[in-house]
């Protein structure tokens, strides 16, 4: 199989379950990274999540008990603070804490998982970022809510976008098109005839991050498309089913 090892990323191989891995985060004590299918077909819903997740927690040191998943994502634009391991957050697509040890998990098939770090203020995010929670700036409602709670300020904090489905995947029509059109000032759109659409989803991300005051050199793309790699993550294109990566983040006791 392919080393998806970038610039950004590390592809991390363990005897018992494969991972992508930021190191911009290692200086500061913050486990971030994206648990993908790998060689051992993981999956992180349904019946058998919580073995996987056990799995990796173990791998990672960090304790499979302080896990905080989103039991229901909904592509919106709602993001929950989290206070502590007994929070249930649902309906919701963003989680946000400053707790030490909570671990914050967002699962997905080619919708955009972006993993967030304030430095300062030591507050983190992790936001599911679909094409709708695109389009209603999930990530922009994110940041505002990390300002609000944690007095955090854009240009100290630190992005991490995860791999997704890339724009040579993500053909549309005119029910995305159009509100991409709608909410973004340069989308990058190519155009295929017959009323179907190529669309960067990953560019307006960053757009939404660089207007909400987010530093360019801040922004850690893994320049990597789910979809194109079907063989080692979960993507719905590449016919994941109903299976999932999850992405992760954790500031470590």
């Amino acid at each position: 199989m392919k080393n998806l090892t970038n610039q950004n990323m590390q592809h991390v191989l363990t005897d018992a379950v494969d991972y992508l891995r930021f190191p911009v985060f290692d200086q500061f004590g913050v486990v971030a990274i994206d648990a993908i299918k790998g060689r051992y077909d993981s999956n992180y819903v349904g019946d058998g999540q919580d073995a996987s997740f056990r799995i990796l927690c173990a791998e990672l040191g960090l304790d499979f008990n302080n896990l905080v998943r989103i039991e229901q994502q909904v592509h919106s634009d709602i993001c929950v603070r989290v206070d502590s391991v007994d929070a249930k957050p649902s309906e919701c697509d963003a989680l946000v804490t400053n707790v030490p040890g909570l671990i914050l998990v967002t699962r997905e098939a080619d919708c955009i998982p972006i993993l967030i770090y304030d430095p300062i203020n030591k507050a983190i995010a992790n936001v599911h970022s679909g094409w709708r929670g695109t389009v209603k700036h999930i990530v922009v409602r994110t940041i505002d809510m990390m300002k609000r709670e944690y007095g955090s300020s854009p240009d100290d904090l630190i992005c991490a976008l995860l791999p997704s489905i890339g724009m040579d995947h993500f053909v549309v029509h005119d029910d995305v098109r159009l509100p991409f059109l709608r909410e973004f000032m340069e989308p990058k759109i190519q155009d295929l005839g017959n009323g179907e659409y190529l669309i960067d989803a990953v560019e307006s991300v960053k757009e939404d991050l660089r207007n909400a005051g987010v530093c360019a050199n801040n922004i850690y793309d893994s320049n990597t498309c789910a979809a194109c790699e079907a063989d080692q993550i979960h993507s719905c294109r590449g016919n994941a089913g109903a299976k999932r990566n999850a992405a992760l983040i954790c500031i470590k006791d």
